[in-house]
């Protein structure tokens, strides 16, 4: 009796999954395209953007490493930062910035963080013949020209 009671459960899982067989493998297809653009793609797109956005936003020269990218574990790590005075001098950096994002951030729209590690944070704080600081001229020319 048992036997003939797992023969039907096996037998009923076989023909359900032959019938959905196109859902599954449309669900692996899309899960495995996911995996594909968050590992190999995005980590392109994140260096090329934080970068170039970056560098408008502060008036100054932006470096970034390596960007590795997890859709699974919705994390990303950041490696070899820094922002650059004029002169070429490094202003501001870290060696490694690992962003792990809480799953409500998808509920919510808005960026929520389980973890947060930064590792070895550089700054540069130089007062200038004025008495200002160098970090307070960050993005000074973009705020000027908002103004006027």
């Amino acid at each position: 009796m048992m036997n003939n009671k797992f023969t039907l459960n096996r037998r009923a899982i076989r023909d359900s999954l032959a019938r959905h067989r196109w859902r599954w493998i449309t669900a692996v297809a899309v899960i495995a395209a996911y995996g594909a653009f968050g590992f190999w793609v995005a980590p392109g797109i994140v260096q090329a953007q934080v970068v170039k956005q970056l560098s408008a936003v502060l008036d100054r020269p932006v470096r970034l490493g390596e960007v590795r990218v997890n859709p699974f574990a919705l994390s990303v790590t950041a490696e070899n930062f820094a922002v650059d005075e004029r002169d070429g001098s490094t202003l501001a950096g870290f060696d490694s910035l690992y962003l792990n994002f809480s799953l409500s951030s998808l509920v919510r729209l808005a960026w929520t963080f389980k973890e947060i590690r930064i590792t070895h944070p550089k700054i540069a704080l130089v007062i200038d013949a004025d008495g200002r600081f160098n970090l307070m001229q960050l993005g000074a020319a973009r705020t000027e020209a908002q103004q006027k």
